[in-house]
């Protein structure tokens, strides 16, 4: 199959040129329609949800009226079955007794591996989703919050504006509940953040310092780290990595939590940034848990300890 050709003369002529040249049918192609384009969104990511239903609806269009699908099916039929191989396991179900680890989920947060979730999971919690937009309270039961990257600077006045929640998290922190963060969520957990009007907003206080979004690039590309403070993430001197992208500046943080070295530039000075207070800790960095299996294995076992001294404390 052709991609972007222009119309019925150029598919025919390309095709026969494939053909002589392969041996092989060409079956069809999509045609250069900007419907069938993703368009980019805030920071040159893909679209949103809404994105993403109108282009599946638009190539289903394109699929079935100019591609010869009886023809593709008969060629699929042909292959032979594929060899076993290991299929990485989902996570088991949730224990009923594990802790509950709710994750930030809607317009303001929504970057996460899937695997992560999964492998929290895998070690016994139990994940609940909630909205730090729209929600005024944590989830029931919470022991842990996780908060991952995504688009605060966007909903910065929404955030701002829903303080329950705010207090909630901040409240939450000061009572020893771990609280991890990646990048957004790590802006989220500070005393400011500056929406895309420049104007600061108030975060949940968790972290001294000010948020501010750029116009260019602050950091692309995978970082190997070392953990400058006792924190949810490990003692000092743990290690971690993963990748970094943001525009975003943070000014006036605490005492940085994470020395960062670009693996592309490990001759050059790491950055230093971060933080980390009580049980709370967060940075720009967005980690894969495959790679940062005792950051995974802490926070689980943090949050089921939490968990267990409310019950005392509440005499359950």
């Amino acid at each position: 199959m052709l991609n972007r050709a222009a119309g019925e003369g150029h598919y025919a002529m390309a095709a026969r040129a494939i053909e002589r040249a392969t041996g092989l049918p060409v079956l069809g192609y999509l045609p250069n329609d900007p419907a069938l384009s993703m368009p980019e969104r805030h920071l040159g990511l893909a679209g949103d949800a809404a994105d993403f239903s109108r282009l599946a609806l638009s190539l289903a269009d394109a699929v079935s009226a100019h591609i010869d699908l009886d023809a593709l099916l008969a060629v699929a039929a042909t292959a032979p079955d594929l060899a076993d191989a290991p299929i990485r396991a989902r996570a088991p179900a949730p224990d009923p007794s594990g802790p509950i680890i709710a994750v930030a989920r809607d317009e303001a947060f929504s970057f996460y591996y899937q695997d992560n979730l999964d492998e929290l999971e895998r070690l016994g919690a139990r994940l609940a989703f909630f909205s730090p937009v729209r929600d005024g309270a944590l989830p029931d039961g919470t022991a842990a919050v996780y908060l991952g990257g995504g688009y605060p600077e966007l909903h910065a006045a929404a955030l701002e504006a829903n303080a329950p929640m705010r207090r909630a998290i901040r409240d939450a922190a000061a009572a020893g509940m771990p609280v991890y963060a990646e990048c957004g969520g790590y802006l989220y957990l500070l005393d400011e953040l500056d929406g895309m009007d420049g104007r600061p907003r108030a975060g949940c206080g968790l972290f001294p310092g000010r948020a501010r979004m750029g116009s260019r690039l602050a950091a692309l590309g995978y970082r190997d780290c070392s953990t400058l403070v006792p924190s949810l993430a490990g003692p000092a001197g743990s290690r971690l990595s993963g990748h970094v992208f943001h525009y975003a500046t943070v000014e006036g943080p605490a005492t940085p939590a994470l020395s960062m070295t670009n693996r592309r530039r490990p001759d050059a000075p790491p950055a230093l940034e971060g933080a980390a207070r009580g049980s709370a800790f967060g940075s720009f960095l967005h980690v894969h848990f495959a790679a940062n299996r005792g950051l995974a294995r802490r926070l689980v076992a943090s949050a089921r300890r939490y968990g267990s001294s409310r019950r005392r404390a509440s005499g359950r």
